[in-house]
């Protein structure tokens, strides 16, 4: 698939940032005006959210991306991006849509043109859609701002299945233009052990006690765009994490519309022979509390090539929710969908490299502190 130029508008409206798409005319005199929907495809446009890189970068450098679905969804359809260049129209772009009918195209370059999206031939579908960044943080100074940000997980936590590590201030640190959030062993333990147990209170041996990088956004969110720039940690024993958390207490609710959710966006438990990359929703239901999602299947295909990995080079990891769905994208490219558990709550983000008791037995002696370093965070609302 070729990377054509993204059609945006920016336009600042009261210290935000509005992005609009610019939409399809009739285009040339042979060509027909573009339709909303009468191909049987919708089109529309995300914010900022592919971004594939060795090194920290500014954000407003990030692609945007153009999302396509055909309406029934079908798999295996050809859609055709074309983009308005002044005598007619030419095609930028092809892809294949996929189990849900979906296809994902990354848009780069200028911020004046018009596309239109359409299906094996059909009439063509202009592409809208407008984005407000709401906030942000590229973690230019040399400290956490704490109007951003707060520190979580202070306390060893048995139930949590973290007895043998806790969130602290001193596994966390902003220089460079990133965050970087560490598993170390805790200095005021050092030469103690703690048992490690499974869920099912199976010992797993003793280890150093260790501290976790483990912050929250002060600010809450619902629906909309929210995306970080992240490279993890290369080693097992401890996983890296962007989700969400509600406020409210799970137990005291049937549902997610009512109680929330936790929404992992990504989960990263370190370098093996498999992906080790997955997105989960846990929410409240009539029997208590639901898992939805999976590894994610062929992580590896989001990768730039075969010297990628997810611990040596950034990756942008974005949701995309609504009131119906939550659809998680790498580098703007649909890596999984639910409509399950969908929260209806405002909810703040979290950051993470935790370690987890369950996990240790896996760092099988891997080096000291393991890092996992956050580029940029941000979130868009829409309209």
């Amino acid at each position: 698939m070729t990377r054509p130029s993204r059609a945006l508008a920016f336009v600042a409206i009261g210290g935000a940032l509005t992005i609009t798409a610019a939409c399809s005319g009739g285009g040339s005199d042979e060509e027909p005006p573009a339709s909303e929907s009468s191909s049987g495809v919708t089109a529309s446009l995300l914010p900022p959210i592919a971004q594939a890189g060795a090194d920290v970068a500014s954000a407003d450098d990030a692609e945007a991306v153009i999302a396509a679905r055909t309406e029934p969804a079908e798999e295996g359809v050809e859609l055709t991006l074309e983009q308005d260049a002044g005598s007619g129209w030419e095609e930028v772009g092809t892809a294949e849509t996929n189990a849900a009918g979906t296809a994902d195209f990354v848009v780069s370059g200028g911020t004046d043109a018009s596309y239109r999206v359409s299906a094996d031939g059909g009439a063509p579908s202009k592409v809208s859609g407008t984005w407000t960044l709401e906030s942000g943080d590229e973690f230019d100074g040399d400290a956490l701002d704490p109007a951003q940000w707060y520190h979580r997980g202070g306390e060893y936590n048995p139930e949590g299945l973290r007895a043998c590590s806790k969130g602290s201030p001193d596994a966390v640190d902003v220089s460079g233009g990133a965050l970087a959030l560490r598993v170390q062993v805790d200095p005021d333990r050092a030469g103690e052990s703690c048992e490690a147990k499974a869920a099912d209170g199976k010992s797993l041996g003793r280890f150093p006690y260790r501290l976790n990088g483990h912050v929250a956004s002060t600010k809450l969110f619902r629906y909309g765009v929210t995306a970080a720039r992240i490279k993890f940690q290369p080693a097992r024993g401890q996983h890296g994490s962007f989700w969400f958390q509600s406020q409210l207490a799970a137990a005291n609710h049937e549902d997610a519309a009512s109680g929330g959710a936790e929404i992992d966006v990504v989960e990263y438990f370190g370098r093996d022979d498999d992906d080790r990359l997955a997105s989960f929703v846990y929410y409240p239901s009539p029997d208590g509390m639901a898992k939805e999602g999976d590894w994610i299947e062929e992580a590896s295909r989001f990768l730039t090539d075969q010297d990628d990995d997810w611990y040596k080079r950034y990756h942008v990891f974005a949701l995309e929710w609504t009131e119906d769905e939550y659809v998680v994208r790498i580098d703007g490219q649909e890596a999984w969908r639910t409509d399950k558990g969908v929260s209806q709550q405002p909810e703040f983000v979290v950051l993470s490299l935790l370690s987890s008791d369950y996990e240790l037995p896996k760092l099988k002696g891997a080096p000291l502190p393991q890092t996992m370093s956050v580029d940029w965070v941000r979130h868009w609302s829409q309209g």
